[in-house]
């Protein structure tokens, strides 16, 4: 089965209506009258339906009247609606729609985002359309578009969820602008390089947007000499999906191959390695087809715990195939991107808590079953998924006895953006108890994005601590 945009979209719009608390609206019928009021025009159940099955793509002013007739949080759902689309290949996402609007709201955000004051999800996104509806636009002078982009990573890095995720799709409009994309590629080539960040991935893999050959030879250097472990990941990420897009040409594949050769090939680096393999030997003049396991196949795993998730609230039958594909996706998805994405779809619906409850006790079994076992993707996926279900888990694995380095590392690595939060007094507990330099450093991140200025105030200046770490508490306390 392959799904489109469309069918992601429709379900997600569904499963809020059906299973969410406007228990009034379940019914198509009163939700299409309740859709038409304040003078719009009469909708029939049937659109209803086409656009919740997929049949009729809907268009933002449609998420968004679903968002205001739900009582859902602003622009959450189209948030993901993009992210969706960006992700998925290219022959499914939309063109923009209708022409630029007027220019004085983008005056007005323009200026918000030179200033000091801070800006919203919402009004990141808002700026961002504003400007991919203008390719022509330039600014004066030119550095205003670096200032708005590294202002922009700065708050992406920092952010969680759904502010995260808008902030991550307003940078991709940017990197895909052609006066803006250039200065953006620059912000996160020098966020990388930035050795007090903590963040690595997430800008580094940005660069998959672009074509842009400065984007493609940083990506290439640290496939060929990475920085650390991080590095490599960040860039094998965004050699996946420029491969797909067609960025690479000429000797870059061989430098790819090359690269790709001579490194490792086990745990996480060993899937992405394989998909880029996979992705050269189906290399073609067009854009490379989507694999099969990202555009909807589903995994035993993934539709055991979407039948168990479905049975949690209650309707009767087996698990829905678009719920069951979008778990599948965050588990066992090859691209690190379209498993941030499809949790976050899961995130956005009543499934939320049904998914992470579900995902926890089998993390807890695999644990008990292996006296150890590496929980990290079951860990990580919780974690994308915004709740803090697993934070008792994490706790344990970074404090209790018997835990093995592979499933502490994967605890510390799932803290940083982990929904909820640890007292100081928690924190002090789990940072007391480690030795390893990549466990102290995912849990100074964790700290960081949890808020505890003082005690990233003392790791900084602790000579005890591995350098990574102060580092990255001086940049977070900063």
């Amino acid at each position: 089965m392959t799904l489109t945009g469309a069918d992601y979209v429709g379900w997600l719009l569904r499963a809020n209506r059906r299973f969410g608390p406007a228990g009034e609206l379940r019914s198509g019928r009163v939700f299409a009258e309740a859709y038409r009021t304040d003078g719009r025009p009469r909708l029939a159940p049937s659109h209803v339906t086409r656009w919740e099955s997929g049949g009729l793509p809907a268009g933002r002013d449609v998420v968004r009247r679903y968002e205001r007739l739900l009582g859902l949080e602003p622009e959450s759902l189209v948030a993901v609606r993009d992210a969706l689309y960006r992700a998925l290949p290219d022959g499914s996402r939309p063109p923009p729609a209708g022409p630029p609007r007027p220019d004085e709201r983008l005056h007005e955000l323009l200026d918000l985002a030179t200033s000091r004051h801070p800006l919203t999800g919402p009004q990141w996104g808002e700026l961002t359309d504003l400007v991919e509806e203008r390719p022509g636009l330039v600014l004066h002078p030119a550095a205003l578009w670096r200032a708005i982009g590294e202002k922009l990573l700065a708050d992406l890095i920092t952010s969680e969820g759904t502010a995260w995720l808008q902030r991550q799709e307003a940078a991709s409009r940017l990197l895909e602008h052609p006066a803006a994309g250039r200065p953006m590629i620059e912000a996160c080539i020098d966020l990388v390089e930035d050795r007090r960040s903590p963040a690595v991935i997430e800008p580094l893999s940005l660069l998959d947007v672009t074509a842009d050959p400065a984007a493609n030879a940083y990506v290439l250097r640290h496939l060929e000499t990475p920085d650390s472990d991080r590095h490599h990941q960040g860039a094998l990420l965004a050699a996946v999906r420029k491969i797909e897009r067609g960025h690479f040409a000429g000797d870059q594949w061989e430098r790819l191959t090359r690269a790709v050769s001579v490194a490792g090939a086990d745990g996480e680096t060993g899937r992405l390695l394989a998909a880029v393999h996979r992705a050269r030997a189906d290399e073609t003049d067009t854009v490379r087809r989507a694999p099969a396991d990202e555009t909807g196949a589903v995994t035993p795993a993934g539709r055991r715990a979407a039948e168990e998730a479905t049975a949690r609230l209650g309707p009767a039958g087996g698990a829905d195939p678009v719920l069951a594909a979008l778990v599948s996706t965050a588990l066992d998805g090859v691209a690190v991107d379209r498993r941030v994405f499809a949790a976050m779809t899961i995130a956005q619906s009543p499934f939320q808590e049904p998914v992470s409850e579900v995902l926890l006790a089998g993390a807890r079994r695999d644990l008990a079953r292996r006296s150890g076992g590496d929980p990290a993707r079951a860990l990580q996926t919780m974690t994308m998924l915004g709740t803090g279900v697993h934070r008792p888990l994490l706790l344990d694995l970074l404090t209790g006895p018997g835990h093995d380095l592979a499933a502490r590392r994967a605890a510390a690595w799932a803290m940083p953006h982990c929904g909820g939060r640890f007292t100081e007094r928690q924190w002090r507990r789990i940072l007391a108890g480690q030795r390893d330099t990549s466990v102290v450093h995912g849990v100074t991140y964790g700290i960081g994005t949890d808020g505890h200025q003082r005690l990233l105030a003392e790791i900084a200046a602790d000579p005890s601590m591995p350098e990574i770490a102060r580092t990255t508490a001086r940049w977070l306390h900063s």
